[in-house]
């Protein structure tokens, strides 16, 4: 009589799974200390990331703890550049919601507008330039281009992924022990495998065209 794999079954998944999310999640936060915070965050959030997208691709060779440490390794640099133009961007957004709000009259919706269109691309370039980075091999300034172009063609993904890491860090304000040990590990987790599906359905589009040329 054959026994059963142990591994196969669900219970035993879902502790991996539970598992798996803990591990990132304390990893991506020893990675951003381990960069003075401003330094770390980036890198830290593209190895957490990196790591996922070789499971659901089923690469990973490597140990989760030796994988990360590669990827934040190889990627800290231009990580790093990445991270640091979003925050510079972030910051400005908010100093000008701040000085919008002392504003009158016409100026104050003409403003308002700008404003809002520019946190909506702001908003889709964050939501998808990290994963857009794990993915794809194209130059620096590419990443930004292609996260936005992406995400304003499946528009409804941004959302999901925004909703997804809002309901989890809304989660985490009620439960701190969410917060400690799944929080970041949760959010990378639904934004690459969304991010994934997303890469997906364009690659498959771009190879019926391909095929449909030849």
């Amino acid at each position: 009589m054959m026994m059963n794999d142990p591994t196969e079954g669900i219970f035993y998944k879902i502790l991996d799974w539970v598992a798996t999310v803990a591990v990132l999640n304390l990893l991506w936060l020893l990675l951003t200390l381990l960069g003075g915070i401003i330094f770390g965050w980036a890198p830290a959030t593209v190895a957490i990331l990196a790591v996922w997208r070789q499971k659901a691709r089923k690469e990973d060779t490597l140990s989760i703890g030796k994988m990360a440490w590669k990827e934040y390794r190889t990627n800290f640099l231009k990580a790093n550049g990445l991270g640091l133009i979003l925050m510079v961007s972030g910051a400005m957004l908010i100093f000008y919601s701040f000085t919008l709000v002392q504003w009158e009259g016409v100026f104050t919706i003409i403003f308002g507008m700008i404003f809002f269109l520019i946190a909506i691309i702001y908003t889709i370039v964050l939501a998808l330039i990290f994963p857009v980075y794990t993915h794809y091999k194209i130059t620096f300034w590419e990443y930004f281009k292609y996260a936005f172009a992406i995400g304003i063609s499946h528009l409804h993904y941004v959302v999901m992924i925004v909703m997804a890491v809002g309901v989890i860090f809304w989660a985490s304000n009620f439960f701190m022990a969410v917060y400690l040990f799944f929080s970041f590990g949760m959010t990378s987790m639904f934004v690459m495998r969304l991010s994934l599906i997303v890469f997906d359905k364009i690659e498959e589009r771009n190879r019926k065209m391909d095929n449909s040329e030849a």
